[in-house]
């Protein structure tokens, strides 16, 4: 996949560079024809006068490669791309040096010919000796649209060297996160920020806590944000979500109702569940266009009110169509036990030990379903499962007792 990131907002650079009288005496060096001439036309009233003055002045013998330069700056801020190509290439003609090579390579990108915008740059850095940040930064630029990040980011470095803006400090974060750096990426994302407190180093840091699975780290960036009242409704959503993610029910309603536009229904219909708002959730089930979602809500919320009927048939309706809603089916093996329909109930559980986060709970629900059904070997079966997998002194002392149990039971009937 290419990465792409608008060229302006990511590291933004000057269009060109001059040469100008104050600065004729560094090389090239401006004849004093020249230097006449091109202080005449920067007095021009406007860019074509400029043009025609430098124009004019280029045919003559004495023209060299300072004048065809100036006239090439000229026709770049025309907004005649070709021409100022041309006199720049004319220029370089007469003299190898890095402002034409740069300023040729910006002509070369208006036009959209990367290639030779690349190559024109290439040989402005060569001669700067790698240390042009305007160059670095286009050529990181260009490395990350065409998806060559590791590239990109040795531009950064490089430009780093000699400018510290936010702007590269920013590029560099984003590419190693795109890398998978993720810890460093972190790491230099809460440096920059403790240095600056530029907000978008907090942004940085919650993706790249994301990106770790590290969504209590995330929601204390995300609060930062908060506090500094530079969070927009995408995050603030966002928030929620993690909040709810991690069980912070109150929470996320607290951030699901900062804006009722965005809130997630289904979510803030379960965290009104989950905080005993069983009334609340009833009235936004209510309000979901999708009826299976709604079963959904329903059901939990009669399973919570003790109708444990209601809440199979309406789970049942919704898992007819969603049958690896694991969390529906947790809800539906509970209201099934709860209504005394324990074999039911292990069917359910049973569908759950796929799953690694219901696998602990749903064996102990059905050791306990066992015991319901008097089935005392398969309780001892699941028993030693447990013992086994998720050991514990309480596990190991109820399977021995178990063990006990099922010794004397054999023993009586023989």
């Amino acid at each position: 996949m290419k990465y792409f990131i608008t060229f302006l907002l990511l590291l933004p650079i000057s269009i060109f560079a001059e040469i100008s009288v104050s600065d004729m005496f560094s090389k090239p060096t401006m004849n004093k024809y020249e230097a006449e001439i091109v202080a005449k036309a920067m007095k021009a009233s406007n860019v074509s006068e400029e043009c025609e003055i430098l124009l004019s002045a280029s045919k003559k013998s004495w023209a060299g490669a300072p004048l065809l330069f100036n006239l090439g700056n000229a026709y770049f801020r025309k907004g005649d791309h070709n021409e100022a190509i041309k006199y720049f290439e004319l220029a370089l003609q007469k003299q190898k040096f890095f402002l034409a090579y740069k300023n040729l390579g910006f002509a070369y990108y208006a036009k959209n010919d990367q290639q030779k915008a690349l190559d024109a740059f290439a040989r402005a850095l060569a001669i700067s000796g790698n240390s042009d940040v305007q160059i670095l930064t286009w050529m990181a630029n260009h490395c990350a649209k065409e998806g060559d990040i590791s590239s990109a980011l040795a531009m950064c470095n490089q430009a780093l060297i000699f400018s510290r803006s936010d702007a590269l400090y920013y590029a560099k974060i984003r590419f190693m996160i795109d890398l998978n750096m993720l810890a460093e990426a972190e790491k230099l994302a809460s440096l920059q920020f403790a240095k600056t407190r530029n907000k978008n180093y907090l942004r940085l840091l919650v993706k790249a806590r994301l990106a770790q699975d590290d969504k209590v780290g995330a929601i204390s960036a995300l609060e930062m944000l908060n506090s500094c009242n530079d969070i927009d409704k995408s995050n603030l959503e966002l928030l929620a979500d993690l909040y709810f993610s991690v069980g912070a029910y109150s929470k996320a309603l607290e951030f699901y109702g900062k804006n009722s536009s965005f809130a997630k229904l289904e979510n803030l219909a379960f965290a009104c569940i989950n905080t005993n708002d069983l009334k609340t959730a009833l009235k936004i089930a209510k309000k979901l266009e999708t009826k299976n979602v709604a079963n959904k809500i329903k059901g939990i919320i009669f399973a919570r009110s003790g109708d444990f009927s209601k809440a199979v048939l309406l789970l049942r309706s919704y898992l007819d169509c969603n049958q690896s809603d694991f969390v529906a089916v947790w809800e539906l093996a509970e209201a099934l036990y709860k209504n005394k329909e324990y074999t039911q109930s292990s069917v359910m559980y049973s569908r759950l030990l796929v799953d690694e986060a219901y696998r602990y709970s749903a064996k102990h629900s059905l050791l306990r379903n066992a015991l319901a059904l008097e089935r005392y070997n398969e309780a001892l079966s699941w028993a030693r499962d447990l013992a086994k997998n998720y050991p514990t002194p309480e596990v190991e002392d109820f399977k021995n007792k178990l063990e006990n149990y099922c010794n004397e039971l054999e023993k009586s009937t023989q």
